[in-house]
């Protein structure tokens, strides 16, 4: 099962605006929960993975002997250009100490966007801790606050922007009203 967070602009929420919103899918739903059935499916016409290129790269891999690690699904992805964010399919293969992760590119603008990290501040009263989607080796974050704010910061914590493009507002948050579980 997977889930899915809305991201808003802080501006246009508040005034009821439409203003940009980027509908996130976090997790494999019963598509590809598991690394086994990415094995069966990556070349399918059903597969999460549309990209030809990678689709060539993941048989390279496989031929090599590298083998998929688990917890495929979904995840943010931020465009440094664009200042936005999107969900694509997230996966890693590994051989030794070398892995392969998918290099997208942004539907908009064609650079490659970066895997972000979710990280929601806890709201049990345990200072500095955090309920986070444990990915290694990814080198942005998504904040989510306990007043719902949301932050993109690299792993330098150089803080990294959204913008609207209604209103150029760069403060958003998360919709509670736009969770969603999908399979």
């Amino acid at each position: 099962m997977g889930s899915g967070i809305t991201i808003r602009c802080s501006s246009c929420y508040e005034d009821d605006l439409d203003g940009t919103k980027f509908e996130l899918l976090l997790g494999g739903g019963m598509l590809c929960f598991c690394k086994e059935q990415l094995e069966q499916i990556y070349n399918k016409s059903d597969s999460p993975i549309h990209d030809e290129r990678i689709k060539k790269e993941i048989s390279e891999k496989l031929k090599n002997g590298y083998s998929f690690t688990d917890n495929p699904g979904y995840i943010p992805y931020y465009c440094e250009h664009c200042k936005s964010l999107t969900s694509l399919f997230y996966f890693r293969m590994e051989l030794k100490d070398d892995y392969y992760a998918p290099e997208y590119f942004c539907h908009k603008c064609q650079n490659i966007p970066e895997p972000l990290d979710v990280i929601w501040e806890c709201d049990d009263g345990n200072e500095g801790k955090t309920d986070r989607l444990k990915i290694p080796g990814i080198k942005y974050k998504m904040l989510i606050g306990k007043d719902n704010s949301v932050r993109i910061e690299s792993d330098t914590c150089q803080e990294k922007e959204l913008l609207c493009k209604w209103c150029n507002n760069k403060k958003f948050i998360l919709d509670e009203d736009g969770d969603i579980d999908w399979d």
